[in-house]
């Protein structure tokens, strides 16, 4: 979930923790996409706490619509990505 509408190029992403499945989260990785970019998804944040429920992405990129989505990382690897973000967080074009 995101806390804002992005327009300042500045959210914070929300989320829910599942079951660890026998093996504690070491850390999670905050994947982004463009409305541009179809199937490309790129890690933009590593939380290292495993006890996070959310974390501020600033400075995104200016005039876009970009979709986030999560995945926790346990010893085993990491998990299937979450959901996308409902919707678009779009973002003023940088300098404005």
């Amino acid at each position: 979930m995101l806390s804002s509408d992005c327009q300042n190029r500045n959210t914070t992403l929300s989320w829910v923790t599942g079951e660890s499945n026998n093996a504690s989260i070491l850390y999670f990785l905050i994947e982004r996409k463009s409305q541009y970019a179809d199937d490309f998804w790129q890690v933009i944040a590593n939380v290292t706490n495993p006890n996070a429920t959310s974390h501020p992405l600033v400075k995104l990129a200016g005039n876009a619509s970009l979709a986030f989505r999560i995945r926790a990382v346990n010893r085993i690897g990491p998990s299937r990505p979450s959901e996308p973000t409902g919707s678009f967080c779009r973002t003023i074009q940088a300098g404005s």
